[in-house]
């Protein structure tokens, strides 16, 4: 049984973002969150129960909530899901899609797969594989691709675009870093023949600081990504974007 300290923290926090939620989703986020911070494989560096609402559902749920990016999507993936942010979340608000977890670890895929058990979250699918490995074998399959603090921006899109369907979006989220990594991102978007759809801008506020943040919604022309995403560690060590 979770103290009432911590569900007056999660009121607190979401009613500061007019977010609220049915008392079943509520208690869901709740011990996910607690689960999370007191896994015995750390999932976080943080342990503050107010910070990591702050951190890990509003950064997730405040701009879905916004822009209803999540409207009549049937199959999503979240690569390098680690603890599963966004992925576990939106397994909770939207229990209708069917959302796949891709982690590499094979501790995460564990706790992955504990949350999923403990939370009753029947649409999860847990896959402990490489996301390089993975995304070979599901090209063109998803309706949303999506990663959170994964990797440089030209390296996500390689990670993410091959998976998405024609019709398809993938959302990532970034921080004040990714004005620096445009440049990156426009040679990946071109050798990947995929385009920016819409910018997003967002802010959220901890006790320690106020957090500047981007959802970045992309989409690309064609079907035709054959070569991508790389073999394994290629990606990361001769990105896209400085090709």
């Amino acid at each position: 049984m979770l103290s009432m300290n911590i569900e007056d923290s999660f009121v607190k926090v979401m009613e500061k973002y007019s977010l609220q939620f049915e008392n079943e989703v509520k208690n869901k986020l709740i011990k996910y969150i607690d689960m999370l911070l007191n896994y015995p494989v750390n999932l976080t560096a943080i342990k503050n129960y107010e910070d990591a609402f702050e951190n890990h559902l509003v950064d997730v749920i405040l701009p879905l909530k916004k822009l209803d990016l999540l409207k009549n999507i049937n199959h999503l993936v979240d690569v390098g899901s680690g603890g599963g942010i966004p992925g576990v979340v939106w397994s909770i608000l939207y229990p209708e899609i069917k959302i796949n977890l891709v982690e590499s670890v094979g501790k995460k895929a564990k706790a992955l797969e504990y949350f999923k058990s403990e939370l009753k979250l029947k649409s999860i699918f847990v896959h402990n594989k490489r996301i390089e490995e993975f995304g070979q074998k599901n090209r063109n399959k998803f309706d949303i691709a999506t990663c959170r603090a994964l990797a440089r921006t030209d390296i996500a899109l390689e990670y993410t675009i091959p998976l998405i369907n024609k019709e398809g979006r993938v959302l990532l989220f970034k921080g004040k870093n990714y004005e620096d990594e445009k440049p990156y991102e426009k040679r990946a978007l071109e050798i990947l023949n995929s385009s920016i759809q819409n910018i997003y801008d967002y802010t959220y506020s901890t006790e320690k600081e106020e957090k500047q943040r981007v959802i970045i919604v992309y989409n690309k022309k064609e079907n035709n990504i054959k070569d991508f995403p790389r073999s394994n560690g290629v990606p990361s060590k001769k990105p896209l974007g400085e090709m």
